[in-house]
């Protein structure tokens, strides 16, 4: 019974030690972590598809509310990371008060990465 006893007690020992180091254990949990991240990104052109400089892109948390935004570059481009893949997305741009139409992002889809493209209609 004295073997049984340090053999749980030796057993016991090597978790707390494998778990006092933290790379060991949580190593994997944190590169399961990152692959359940996402990005979305794309370009915002006008109606004849020419880039949209300075647009501003937004990005709705649909779970907290919080919304991010962008200032599209010189080729219309804008990206968004680390974003959670258990939350719905609402993404928009806006510029010179006109408002592309609103594109979501579910939480059900299981992709890591979302290529969006912005219309905003300039009446020009």
């Amino acid at each position: 019974m004295k073997n049984a006893s340090r053999s749980r007690f030796g057993s016991l020992v090597l978790a707390v030690c494998l778990a006092g180091t933290g790379a060991s254990v949580l190593q994997p949990v944190a590169l399961m972590a990152q692959a359940s991240q996402r990005t979305v990104s794309g370009r915002v052109t006008d109606k004849s598809d020419a880039p949209m400089k300075g647009a501003i892109v937004y990005l709705k948390d649909d779970h907290t509310l919080s919304i991010k935004s962008f200032i599209a570059d010189e080729t219309g481009s804008f990206r968004f990371g680390q974003l959670s893949s258990t939350t719905d997305y609402e993404l928009w741009a806006e510029h010179n008060g006109k408002k592309s139409a609103v594109k979501t992002i579910s939480s059900f889809d299981s992709k890591t990465a979302f290529t969006i493209n912005l219309k905003v209609d300039t009446g020009s």
